[in-house]
């Protein structure tokens, strides 16, 4: 008898089937759809444009130039009122600014207000180390020019 009963034995489902069995096609549908969204919003944050990291990544081209010596690399990252100054110009410019290593600073970037400036989409990174880093402190201003971050001299 166990022999017979053995035989008849439903076969196991796995956890998906038996899941899946009991609900409405249009409701897998729904979730299979909302599931692709879940794995492909994190790489939608990956294109989004940041003005926050262009101008940090501009202060340490600033700050390479400063190192190196060769400022010819900035031009295409000044703004249309800060390009026609010089070479030499620029690079003392360059050469006055401290550098702050920011790693050990606080880094903050903020749009400045239309009166403080007569460019609307203006804005301001500030770099200042922490107590006992230095005291000197780094402050740049870029511009908005064609959705482009460029660095304006002040």
């Amino acid at each position: 008898m166990e022999e017979a009963e053995r035989d008849f034995e439903e076969p196991v489902k796995s956890a998906v089937g038996e899941i899946t069995e009991r609900r409405h096609p249009i409701l897998l549908a729904i979730v299979f759809i909302f599931a692709l969204w879940l794995l492909v919003l994190p790489f939608l944050f990956f294109t989004e444009k940041s003005y926050f990291s262009e101008a940090v990544r501009m202060n340490d081209r600033v700050c390479e130039a400063k190192l190196s010596g060769e400022t010819s690399l900035l031009r295409p990252f000044l703004s249309a009122s800060s390009a026609q100054i010089s070479d030499l110009e620029l690079m003392e410019i360059v050469k006055k600014l401290p550098c702050p290593n920011r790693l050990h600073s606080k880094v903050t970037f903020q749009r400045l207000e239309k009166h403080f400036v007569d460019e609307p989409n203006t804005y301001e990174l500030v770099i200042q180390p922490h107590a006992g880093e230095g005291k000197d402190f780094q402050r740049l201003f870029f511009v908005l020019e064609n959705d482009t971050l460029k660095w304006m001299l002040k």
